[in-house]
C-alpha cells in the first residue's frame, strides 16, 4: 500500500518499500570526531535519487550521508546539511544526447534488419526453383556431353582414316619424285636395306641418302629437291591435325564447361541451404560479404561465414556462432611461432550497417573485435521508439 512505502518500516525483503528512509543517528568514536551517518529501515535498503533533469538511481543505503555527493542533485548528503553541486543539467543533457542517439541506431538498424530478413525469405523461397532449375542444366549438360563424346569418336575415326590416306598419298608423291613408283619389290627391297644399315642421322639422313640413291638412278635433280619430308610421319599426329577432329573436342570441352558450371552453382545453392542463418534468417545477407578495418599498421578483413585476416595472416575460419547468436567464432588459423593456432572472437551489436572495429589481443594469438550489424538489432524496434528525451519528464 501507499501508506507502507517510506514509513520508516521494512515491508519487503529486498527493502525496496523504503527507498528513501534514513535516519540520522550520531556515531560516536573513541579515537576520531563523532560522526552523523545514515540508518535506513531494512538491513539492505537503497536510497533513491530523484536526479531530476536526469535520470533517478538507487544507491545503498550506507553510502548515505558519507560526506561523498553520489547523487547528481546532492540529495543523498542532504541531511548532513553538507552542499553538493548539481550536476543533473549537464549529465542529463550528455545523456540525452546518447540515448538519442541509441535509439536513432535502434531504429535504423531494426528496419535494415527487416530488409535482411526479406531478402533471406525470398532467397530461401526462391532456392527450390533454382536448385531444380539448376538440375535440369546439369543433366542437360551431362546429356550434351555423352553426345559430344560419341561425335568425338566418330572424328577420331574419320580422322585416321584421312591420315591412313593422306600417307599413302604422300608415299606415292615421293616414289614418285625419287622415280621408283615402276620399282619392282627387289629393287625397293635393296633400298630398304641399305637404309636400315647406313641411316642413323633422322630424317636429314634420310634425304640425303634417298637424293643419292635416286640420283644413281638417274633422277633430275631439280625433282629431288622438291621432296619434302614430315617431321612426324605417325598416324597419330596426322590425325590430331583434322580439323573435324578438333570441332569434336572442342564441342566435347565446351559440354563438359557447361556440366562443371552447372554442377557448382548447383553445390554452391545446396551449401547455402545448409547454414545456420540465425533466428529468421537474418544473416543470410552476410554470406559472402566482408568488412575490413585498419588499426595501426595493420589491415583486419573479416568475412562471416568465410574468415578472418589480419592483412595476409589468416586468424581463423568461421566456426559458428556463441552466446544465443551474439558473436562470430573463428578458429585454426596459421600457427603463432612457438605458440597456438590463431583464434579470433567478433562480438555483435546492433548497427544499420556492417562495421568492423575495436579489434584487440588480450591473449596471445587470440584476437577480439566488435562488429556492428542490423542482424542482432530487435526488429520491435522498427516503428519509431515513443521515448520523449525532454528534461521536465525525466
Amino acid at each position: 500500500m501507499v501508506g507502507q512505502v517510506n514509513d520508516d518500516y521494512c515491508d519487503c525483503q529486498d527493502g525496496s518499500d523504503e527507498p528513501g528512509t534514513c535516519k540520522i543517528i550520531l556515531v560516536v568514536h573513541i579515537c576520531s570526531p563523532s560522526s552523523l551517518c545514515c540508518a535506513a529501515a531494512c538491513s539492505n535498503g537503497q536510497f533513491y535519487c530523484t536526479n531530476e533533469g536526469f535520470r533517478g538511481q538507487y544507491i545503498p543505503s550506507s553510502r548515505v550521508v558519507d560526506g561523498v555527493c553520489d547523487c547528481c542533485d546532492g540529495s543523498d548528503e542532504e541531511l548532513a546539511k553538507k552542499q553538493c553541486i548539481n550536476t543533473c543539467d549537464e549529465a542529463g543533457a550528455a545523456w540525452r544526447v546518447a540515448e538519442a542517439e541509441r535509439i536513432r541506431v535502434a531504429e535504423a538498424g531494426a528496419k535494415a534488419k527487416l530488409d535482411y530478413i526479406k531478402q533471406a525469405q525470398a532467397a530461401l523461397d526462391d532456392a527450390e526453383g533454382a536448385k531444380a532449375k539448376l538440375t535440369a542444366q546439369r543433366d542437360a549438360a551431362k546429356d550434351k556431353v555423352a553426345e559430344a563424346e560419341g561425335e568425338l569418336e566418330t572424328a577420331k575415326a574419320q580422322a585416321d582414316a584421312n591420315a591412313l590416306q593422306q600417307h599413302s598419298n604422300d608415299a606415292r608423291e615421293v616414289l614418285k619424285a625419287l622415280d621408283l613408283a615402276g620399282s619392282s619389290a627387289d629393287d625397293l627391297g635393296a633400298i630398304l636395306v641399305q637404309l636400315a644399315r647406313t641411316v642413323k642421322g633422322g630424317a636429314p639422313a634420310l634425304t640425303k641418302l634417298a637424293e643419292t640413291a635416286a640420283l644413281k638412278r638417274g633422277v633430275e635433280e631439280k625433282n629431288i629437291g622438291h621432296i619434302v619430308w614430315p617431321m612426324d610421319v605417325s598416324e597419330d599426329a596426322a590425325s590430331a591435325k583434322d580439323p573435324g577432329l578438333k570441332a569434336a573436342e572442342a564441342s566435347v570441352a565446351a559440354a563438359k564447361s557447361d556440366q562443371s558450371e552447372a554442377q557448382k552453382a548447383l553445390d554452391a545453392l545446396q551449401d547455402k541451404q545448409g547454414k545456420d542463418y540465425g533466428p529468421q534468417n537474418a544473416f543470410f545477407p552476410l554470406d559472402g560479404k566482408c568488412v575490413d578495418f585498419k588499426q595501426a599498421q595493420y589491415t583486419y578483413h573479416v568475412c562471416p561465414y568465410g574468415s578472418a585476416k589480419q592483412d595476409h595472416t589468416l586468424l581463423g575460419n568461421f566456426e559458428g556462432f556463441g552466446e544465443n547468436f551474439s558473436t562470430m567464432r573463428f578458429t585454426n588459423g596459421q600457427t603463432c611461432w612457438n605458440g597456438p593456432a590463431r583464434s579470433m572472437t567478433v562480438k555483435l551489436v546492433c548497427g544499420a550497417e556492417e562495421t568492423l572495429s575495436s579489434v584487440d589481443e588480450p591473449s596471445k594469438c587470440e584476437y577480439t573485435a566488435t562488429l556492428t550489424t542490423p542482424a542482432v538489432c530487435d526488429d520491435r524496434f522498427a516503428k519509431p521508439i515513443d521515448v520523449e528525451l525532454v528534461k521536465d519528464e525525466l
